[in-house]
């Protein structure tokens, strides 16, 4: 499965101590997965696009540039 991924233009990014504060402000805030804003924090800390489909990223939806993929619900 890790080479399969090393094909694809992903970095693994670790979650180290500023990555998971910032998450848990977030999971403080909003009523999201915790594991939802380790993607949350690290798009912003990164300043990239969060690419889902997940409904429940639509209260973060100022924080983060998001993505919807074609088909989601998130209206």
């Amino acid at each position: 499965m890790l080479l399969q991924l090393s094909s694809y233009p992903i970095e693994i990014v670790g979650a180290d101590k500023d990555l998971t504060k910032d998450a848990a402000i977030l999971k403080g805030r909003y009523r999201i997965a915790y594991a939802d804003c380790f993607a949350v924090a690290l798009a912003g800390n990164k300043k990239a696009v969060l690419i889902t489909g997940d409904p429940e990223f639509k209260m973060v939806e100022k924080k983060v540039e998001i993505l919807w993929l074609p088909g989601s619900r998130h209206i």
